[in-house]
């Protein structure tokens, strides 16, 4: 009797076990994850535009080009599914987003800090665009983690089999 209740909970407890190992994220979470990126890119853009009086031309055009890219990789990978290469490329691109919005941000503050310490009047348009630079950011960077770590659980579920098979 013993023996049977050991096989009938190794049956239902280890089988169960066995198949939730795959970590794999699936393709709605990554379409989920890809809407989100391309959410925090809009919400640059936004940020972008309003800074636009308080920063160089070259920086807003960077700013613009970067998030253009970011905007297609999203809809490369919503329309062809996802792949480690695609994910990748996004995390890649979202960190050229959040890189310009931190420069833009940091160059709008030291322009207001030189005003402000000149006895100058700060213009409140300039910071509250700094603060939308902060907020993309931020957004941007929180979105290309998650998306990060879906990428590495893809390449890990991808090489678990190659991996296993050299051995």
């Amino acid at each position: 009797m013993k023996t049977i209740s050991f096989m009938i909970l190794i049956l239902l407890v280890g089988i169960p076990c066995l198949a939730q190992n795959s970590d794999q994220p699936n393709k709605q979470e990554i379409v989920a994850l890809a809407h989100k990126a391309d959410e925090a890119v809009t919400l640059f853009e936004q940020a972008n535009k309003s800074a636009d009086p308080f920063i160089p031309d070259s920086a807003v055009k960077k700013g613009a080009d970067a998030a253009s890219t970011a905007h297609q990789l999203v809809g490369a990978i919503t329309k062809n599914g996802p792949s480690a290469y695609a994910l990748v490329s996004l995390v890649i691109a979202l960190n050229d987003v959040t890189f310009n919005a931190a420069v833009d941000a940091q160059t709008i503050s030291r322009k207001a800090m030189s005003a402000a310490t000149a006895g100058q009047t700060v213009n409140l348009n300039a910071l509250a665009a700094a603060d939308s630079l902060n907020a993309a950011q931020s957004s941007c960077k929180d979105v290309s983690e998650q998306i990060g770590h879906a990428a590495l659980r893809l390449i890990k579920a991808e090489s678990g089999p190659m991996h296993n098979a050299a051995r």
